[in-house]
């Protein structure tokens, strides 16, 4: 009887734990002064793993809660809610002269995607933008 109880404490931990992997087929519009006003868009997958502490969009991890990188000096938040994953971030580099910021969200029941990437001068006007777009669907491991 112990036993059992004890597997019955553990099951939703061993629930929570686990991956949740996206493969999300968008429309990437990118826009901003460096295509001298006009947008250029594309079709594109992209991967998304989505763990309790972390997500990962393509390349770039978000943290649950607020986390700053190596360097020190990025923000970013990540939220899994019962209806929408949410997540963010801000990087200073204006040493690069710009300040990159993004933002994107995945609605949990319709698969919906919608994620942007902006970076702003130093004054903070938009330089540039990606928009991305789409439907994202659960995956599982190919091996």
């Amino acid at each position: 009887m112990k036993k059992l109880l004890l597997l019955l404490f553990l099951i939703p931990n061993l629930v929570m734990g686990e991956e949740l992997l996206l493969i999300c087929d968008v429309d990437k519009t990118s826009a901003g002064k460096v295509f001298s006003g006009k947008d250029f868009t594309q079709k594109d997958t992209i991967a998304i793993q989505v763990r309790d502490e972390y997500i990962r969009v393509d390349k770039e991890v978000y943290f649950k809660g607020s986390k700053f990188n190596k360097v020190g000096n990025y923000i970013s938040y990540y939220r899994l809610e019962d209806d929408e994953i949410s997540w963010g971030g801000e990087s200073d580099e204006t040493k690069q002269g710009h300040i990159r910021k993004t933002e994107g969200y995945i609605n949990r029941l319709s698969g919906e995607i919608d994620f942007d990437i902006l970076k702003f001068n130093t004054q903070y006007e938009v330089v540039y933008g990606q928009f991305i777009k789409g439907k994202c669907a659960k995956k599982e491991r190919a091996f």
